[in-house]
C-alpha cells in the first residue's frame, strides 16, 4: 500500500478522541484514496484475468470478495488441502500447483487487504465528518438558545445582576454542557456559587425548555410533557414559569402532571388566564387488575359528584360533596 494511505490510516486511529474534531481531512486526501481504490481494483482485475488463463475458468467464476476468494483458492487451487498439508508436500518436493498461480493468488490477496484498509480509511473519514456536522448543529442550537435563556431567566427570577448566561458545549469533554454566568460587573462564575436552590431549578428548567424549543425548529414534534417538575421550584416563581411556558409554547401540545390539589388549581387558572383550552383529568385510584381509573374533572363539579356516586367511590363522594358545598 502506498505510504499516503498507511500514514492517513495511522493518523486517524492514533488521534486522541478529545482532539479529533481539530484534525481536518482535505478534499485532496479523499480524492487520493478514491484514486488508489480504483487503481487497486484495476490491477486486481488484470491479475484475475491472468489467473483464469492458468486454471481454465471464466473471470466471473472467481469471486472478488476476500473470504469468498480464499474459499475458491482452497477448493479449486489447493484442492481442499490445508496449509499444513501443503507444507508437508513442499518438504517432500511434491509440486501440486504452478508456482506462478501461487504468485498470482498472493498478489490478489495483498490487493484485497489494501482495498480493505482504504475502505476503512474512507469510513473513518466519513464518520469524523458526520461528528463534525452534528457538533456544528448542536453548537448552533445552543448559541441560539443562550439569548432566550438569559432573557427568560431575568424576567422570571428578576435577578438584576446577571448580564448573560452562557452554555459551553465541549468545554470539559466532547459531550459536556457547562453553564457560565457573566455578571454585570464582568466577572464569570458558576451557577452554584451565586444562585439559590430555587434559581438553580429555574435555570436548569429554562435550559431544557430552550433546547427543546430549538429542537422543534429542526423537526422534533411539538409535544412537551412535564411530569410534576415544579414540586422543587420555589412557589414564588412557579406560576411565572407556567405563564412563560404557555406563552412560549402556545402552539404546542402540553401535558402537566401534579400531585398537589392547590398547584393543580393554579395550573388551571394559568391556562384560563392565557386563553388556552385544556382538559383536566384526575387518576382517582389504580390497581393491577383494572389499571388507572381516570376522572374528567374539567366538567362542572356537580357532574363530577354524580359520576363518583354512580361509581360508588365513597371517599371521592365525600371529597366532591365537600368541594361542591364550598362552591355553593
Amino acid at each position: 500500500m502506498p505510504n499516503m494511505t498507511v500514514n492517513l490510516w495511522r493518523k486517524i486511529h492514533d488521534t486522541n478522541q478529545n482532539e479529533i474534531q481539530h484534525i481536518g481531512i482535505s478534499e485532496h486526501d479523499k480524492i487520493n484514496l478514491q484514486d488508489q481504490k480504483l487503481t487497486k481494483k484495476n490491477k486486481r482485475r488484470k491479475l484475475v484475468e491472468n489467473l483464469t488463463k492458468k486454471i481454465f475458468v471464466k473471470p466471473e467464476d472467481i469471486p472478488l470478495d476476500s473470504n469468498l476468494f480464499d474459499n475458491f483458492v482452497r477448493d479449486r487451487i489447493h484442492r481442499g488441502l490445508k496449509a499444513k498439508d501443503r507444507t508437508n508436500l513442499k518438504k517432500g518436493d511434491i509440486g501440486y500447483a504452478d508456482p506462478h498461480i501461487h504468485s498470482l493468488v498472493k498478489e490478489i490477496r495483498e490487493i484485497n487487504q489494501q482495498l480493505r484498509d482504504i475502505e476503512n480509511s474512507q469510513k473513518e473519514i466519513s464518520r469524523r465528518e458526520n461528528i463534525l456536522i452534528r457538533e456544528s448543529i448542536i453548537k448552533n442550537i445552543i448559541y441560539k438558545a443562550e439569548n432566550r435563556i438569559t432573557e427568560s431567566f431575568q424576567s422570571i427570577s428578576r435577578c438584576d445582576f446577571i448580564h448573560k448566561i452562557e452554555l459551553l458545549c465541549g468545554d470539559i469533554s466532547r459531550t459536556s454542557l457547562s453553564i457560565n454566568i457573566i455578571l454585570k460587573n464582568g466577572r464569570h462564575c458558576s451557577p452554584h456559587s451565586i444562585f439559590s436552590e430555587a434559581n438553580l431549578d429555574l435555570l436548569v428548567l429554562l435550559v431544557f425548555l430552550s433546547l427543546t424549543k430549538e429542537a422543534a425548529d429542526k423537526g422534533q414534534s411539538k409535544l412537551l410533557i412535564l411530569d410534576d417538575v415544579f414540586q422543587s421550584v420555589d412557589s414564588t416563581i412557579r406560576v411565572s414559569i407556567v405563564d412563560y411556558i404557555l406563552k412560549e409554547f402556545d402552539d404546542w401540545q402540553l401535558i402537566f402532571t401534579a400531585h398537589d390539589r392547590l398547584w393543580k388549581s393554579q395550573l388551571s387558572d394559568s391556562f384560563r388566564r392565557n386563553g388556552h383550552e385544556f382538559i383536566e383529568s384526575e387518576i382517582t385510584r389504580w390497581s393491577f387488575e383494572g389499571g388507572p381509573i381516570i376522572l374528567n374533572t374539567s366538567k362542572d363539579i356537580d357532574y363530577i359528584l354524580l359520576e363518583t356516586i354512580d361509581a360508588g367511590q365513597v371517599v371521592n363522594i365525600c371529597s366532591q360533596a365537600g368541594l361542591l358545598l364550598e362552591e355553593v
